[in-house]
């Protein structure tokens, strides 16, 4: 092939209690179309479950293997704060990286073996767990373990090392040999065609993430979240979101008690607004397909239609667009998306109201534990005596 391979980074959210709510629902839905003399094996409502998203992950790893023989592979996962690298497995991750003498190859049909013992090995510790957790998912610390994996990938097939194994010795060149620096050498202004040019020529590979994700977005993790999208867009790597709808017909409310499917808000359980931000912003592709669209293997039919060509093929190719980006900030406690919001200025986590401790009082950032500058203020004027109200900040 005229063009280097391709290294796809799946993210897979594997938080047991929603998959366990899938089943659920599954089994309702199939209920009704039996009762209704429907065949559910070949048709089903949904959603999808855990059986068929890890063989029709398995399906689109072959094909992307297909696709070009040098095309390599790895998949994360999250359960919950657990996040693992279910392939390749840690005694083949130097070999599949190049990092060694080993010859190594990938071989589709070892993938999907170990990607399903893989993804039922951490759910089943998921699941051991005394602390269940919120039921959302670390998948911004997946995203990082991801970037970490993909730097080791290019750094050892672009320079010959992994950069753990460089000594500082070295220094220079060597030192400096990171993804970033890899990516952003031969980028000129505004640099996107420079950086993509620049990474097939020096890594020799092009990466790019797919995220699966079924969960609602954890709002706490949101500037780790687009800290690591702001890396991908340096390093023009796109990442395309899958969002899996379970289809709950229940209406999700907000702090004030209105219906937020009244002002055209979507529920915050049927799709994934850091998705949607982070496939915009590294022009990738965000899909969200209905229950009706994922079972019986249409959900394979989405992987393989949508995200599996390159980027290259889908710059000649009709794919699918974002019509509307919600690009507005998420309130790190309640998960309401706002428009106006008072901003930590240690850890920039973002509040609709004014934090304030168990006494009511205007009190310390949940997330970082500083006490905000607006805070600040106000109980340095009370102290010297003066009552009149500052400036929010």
């Amino acid at each position: 092939s005229s063009q280097p391979p391709s290294l796809i980074a799946i993210v897979l959210d594997l938080t047991p209690s929603a998959w366990v709510t899938r089943q659920g629902l599954r089994e309702k839905n199939d209920r009704v179309r039996i009762k209704k003399g429907k065949d559910v094996t070949v048709r089903s409502s949904g959603p999808t479950t855990i059986n068929e998203l890890a063989g029709d992950i398995s399906s689109f790893i072959q094909a992307v293997c297909c696709l070009d023989r040098s095309n390599v592979v790895c998949v994360v996962g999250a359960a919950g704060d657990e996040v693992a690298a279910l392939y390749p497995r840690r005694d083949s991750m130097g070999a599949a990286c190049g990092e060694s003498h080993v010859p190594w190859t990938a071989d589709p049909a070892d993938a999907a073996g170990k990607v399903k013992t893989g993804i039922a090995a951490l759910m089943e510790r998921s699941t051991g767990r005394t602390d269940p957790g919120d039921g959302t998912t670390a998948i911004s610390s997946a995203l990082s373990v991801t970037l970490c994996l993909i730097n080791r990938f290019m750094l050892a097939r672009g320079g010959g090392t992994a950069a753990g194994a460089m000594s500082a010795s070295e220094g220079g060149e060597k030192e400096e040999a990171t993804i970033l620096s890899m990516v952003d050498r031969a980028s000129g202004p505004g640099g996107e065609p420079g950086r993509r040019s620049n990474r097939r020529g020096q890594g020799g590979i092009r990466p790019r993430i797919l995220v699966v994700q079924c969960t609602q977005d954890r709002t706490g993790d949101y500037n780790a979240f687009m800290n690591c999208t702001f890396a991908c867009m340096k390093a023009g790597i796109c990442i395309d979101g899958l969002f899996l709808p379970d289809g709950q017909k229940k209406k999700a409310r907000s702090s004030g008690g209105a219906d937020p499917s009244s002002s055209g808000a979507r529920r915050p359980d049927q799709s994934s607004v850091f998705l949607e931000q982070a496939a915009d912003r590294t022009h990738g592709i965000y899909l969200a397909p209905t229950c009706a669209a994922q079972p019986c293997g249409g959900l394979l039919t989405v992987l393989v239609t949508a995200f599996l060509s390159p980027e290259e093929v889908r710059a000649i190719t009709n794919n699918p667009v974002q019509d509307k980006v919600d690009f507005r900030a998420r309130c790190f406690a309640t998960g309401e998306s706002v428009d106006v919001a008072y901003v930590c200025n240690v850890c920039l986590s973002i509040f609709k109201d004014v934090p304030r401790d168990e006494d009511g009082e205007e009190g310390e950032c949940p997330t970082c534990g500083a006490v905000m500058e607006r805070v600040k203020r106000l109980k340095k004027d009370k102290a010297n005596g003066i009552m009149e109200e500052v400036g929010e900040s």
